[in-house]
């Protein structure tokens, strides 16, 4: 950008920093010094989707045991999940599309509050850049990415598959019926554990797949800190490790690659500030008799 132009994203990425990062600075101190306890562990089911709850304060992980595993996550207030849920779409502009370790999940509008924010990621990216070339990455958001049952069929020739579409609508009927449904029947996810590029073309940004080889370890993990009390929405996607792009009917599913909520910080050891809504939500609460 020329000297003389105005760098409002700059600008305003530093004041959304600041006001977001509320205790994370501090759990992942506590996280790094290996105070958390582990309270739980679930591993999720093969060419399935499933659901769990975290409170505040905790942090919870998606850690690879066996193999490679991607996993489509979706986070949702759990005391008004029809609402608000992390949204992505409008904090592009601030983030990017790619997740990484410090990106915070921002409640959907009218609220803008943090929901969660990525407190640790071992995946060494020198690996992903050896494999795919500079910007291999793991996590991504754009363009709300979970394949459908559309997509898999277009890219197997197989009828009727299994997607992390079908998974998710499955979990959000489990959680709500209908009503859920049809509340996040397209709402937003993201990705974890796929070996992606992004890529420029004519200066428009796409994104690129590659087979996993030598991208991730056993033990690899992520984990996130929740900065409110949290439903987290999860599909085992039937990619599997995406180890091949050739036959993608022979990608193996791993059960093992696990969830593990609550790696437990205690409410009194991670600061969580409540008052961190916009005005707009406010507003709304207000005029709804909720605050």
């Amino acid at each position: 950008m020329p000297e003389d132009l105005f760098d409002l994203i700059a600008e305003k990425t530093a004041a959304f920093h600041e006001r977001m990062d509320v205790g994370v600075a501090e759990a992942k101190s506590k996280q790094r010094a290996g105070e958390f306890v582990l309270a739980s562990e679930t591993p999720t089911t093969p060419f399935d989707g499933m659901h769990f709850n975290v409170d505040k304060g905790q942090s919870f992980r998606f850690e690879l045991l066996e193999g490679t595993q991607i996993l489509d996550i979706v986070l949702l207030n759990r005391d008004s999940p029809l609402d608000e849920y992390a949204s992505q779409y409008h904090t592009g502009a601030l983030q990017g599309p790619a997740p990484y370790e410090d990106y915070v999940f921002v409640s959907s509008p009218p609220y803008f509050r943090p929901m969660a924010t990525i407190i640790r990621d071992t995946v060494v990216y020198e690996r992903l850049d050896a494999r795919m070339g500079p910007g291999g990455r793991h996590m991504f958001n754009f363009n709300n990415y979970r394949c459908s049952e559309s997509t898999v069929e277009f890219a197997t020739g197989k009828a009727n598959p299994n997607s992390c579409n079908s998974n998710l609508i499955k979990t959000f009927y489990e959680l709500g019926g209908d009503e859920m449904v049809a509340a996040h029947r397209h709402g937003e996810a993201f990705c974890i554990f796929q070996a992606t590029q992004w890529e420029m073309n004519d200066g428009v940004p796409i994104i690129k797949f590659y087979e996993s080889f030598g991208c991730f370890r056993t033990g690899d993990y992520v984990e996130l800190l929740a900065q409110q009390d949290l439903t987290v929405v999860v599909s085992s996607c039937p990619q599997g490790g995406q180890t091949t792009l050739k036959d993608m009917t022979l990608n193996p599913n791993w059960p093992v690659a696990t969830i593990a909520p609550g790696r437990v910080a205690d409410h009194s050891q991670v600061s969580v500030d409540d008052n961190l809504v916009a005005s707009a939500a406010k507003d709304a609460l207000r005029a709804s008799g909720g605050g």
